[in-house]
């Protein structure tokens, strides 16, 4: 993962970094502190960083960088989804084959190594054709995110993303009607 998407990622729960200084080395160690997720916005207070919608179902997340991976997982469950997980495109397919009708929607990560995101959602679609999914990148928009659109995706979140934007993005893909 990048240093300027970790800073995003820490940035948006009101997180800092603390570096280390020891020497003149290009990998100078640091600490990432982070406020505990029963405080603050997971927990529904009045503060401006608070989610706008919560909600529940079960969420797949498929994404090969196990810290990204993690950090959705656990801003889904704060907000009300159970959720479960995949390394890889491989992965999902085989998990979504045998447990798909308990998933209510996949978030998606684009580029990752062996089976990438569209070639993941088009093994899916044989599967399940009306699979709701979410594509995450950190790409941004671009021709191969608007295929998916066209070819059924529901819609994309930008990494880094906030709490609020992952939360409507899944909101709308549970709503869309298939």
């Amino acid at each position: 993962m990048g240093l300027a998407m970790v800073y995003g990622i820490v940035q948006q729960p009101r997180g800092r970094d603390r570096r280390h200084e020891r020497g003149r080395s290009r990998d100078r160690p640091f600490e990432i502190l982070l406020p505990p997720c029963g405080l603050g916005h997971c927990r529904g207070d009045a503060s401006p960083q608070r989610p706008r919608r919560s909600g529940n179902g079960r969420v797949l997340v498929v994404d090969d960088e196990d810290g990204v991976r993690e950090v959705a997982a656990d801003l889904l469950g704060c907000l009300g989804y159970e959720v479960v997980t995949a390394p890889n495109g491989i992965a999902a397919v085989s998990q979504y084959r045998e447990s798909g009708h308990e998933i209510d929607v996949v978030l998606l990560d684009l580029a990752m190594p062996g089976m990438d995101g569209r070639d993941c959602f088009r093994a899916l679609k044989t599967i399940n054709r009306d699979v709701k999914a979410v594509l995450c990148t950190g790409y941004g928009f671009n021709v191969v995110a608007q295929q998916l659109l066209d070819e059924g995706m529901l819609g994309i979140v930008s990494k880094p993303y906030t709490i609020e934007q992952l939360s409507d993005a899944i909101v709308q893909a549970l709503h869309a009607r298939r």
